[in-house]
C-alpha cells in the first residue's frame, strides 16, 4: 500500500538565513496555514539547523566513529 503523494512549499522562515528552509503542505486548509506559519516564523530559533545549535550535547553521542584498523587493506564484499 502506498501513502498519498502530498504538494510541499519550501518556505524560508528567517529572510537573513535564506539556506534554512521548512516544508509545509500546500493543501493545508486556509484557516490552518498561515497561523501555522506565523508559529513556526516566531519559533524559528526553537530549530536546531545543525549540532553546534544544540547545546548541552555531548560530542561524543552525535560523533560517528568506525572502530577500524587503518593497517587493514579495505575489502569489498560480494553483492547479495
Amino acid at each position: 500500500m502506498s501513502l498519498p503523494k502530498v504538494e510541499l512549499d519550501t518556505l524560508v522562515l528567517d529572510p537573513s538565513h535564506p539556506d534554512r528552509t521548512i516544508q509545509v503542505g500546500s493543501d493545508l486548509p486556509n484557516n490552518i496555514r498561515p497561523n501555522l506559519i506565523k508559529f513556526l516564523k516566531s519559533k524559528s530559533h526553537c530549530f536546531a539547523w545543525s549540532h553546534r545549535d544544540m547545546t548541552g550535547i555531548s560530542e561524543e553521542v552525535i560523533t560517528h566513529k568506525l572502530n577500524v584498523d587503518p593497517t587493514f587493506k579495505p575489502v569489498q564484499q560480494k553483492r547479495r
